[in-house]
């Protein structure tokens, strides 16, 4: 058997910012949140988390972060 060692590693990133029109109150906003990264986790093999405005009613930012070995999983 052949080993051949790879060191490339690769790395994308995402900052999404949405507007949730309906949200009356801190507990709409996160429930928006909850179901939109626990969702996202099931279906993509990201990391993903709340990052910014965490106490603005009507404004949710979530960052998204996937690091991989190979450019086409990463993309």
């Amino acid at each position: 058997m052949i080993y051949r060692k790879r060191d490339n590693m690769y790395m994308k990133s995402a900052k999404l910012t949405f507007y949730i029109s309906y949200a009356a109150s801190l507990k709409d906003k996160r429930q928006v949140c909850r179901s939109l990264i626990d969702r996202t986790r099931q279906r993509f093999n990201v990391s993903i988390a709340e990052v910014d405005a965490q106490d603005v009613r009507q404004t949710l930012t979530i960052g998204l972060a996937v690091v991989s070995g190979e450019t086409a999983h990463a993309q």
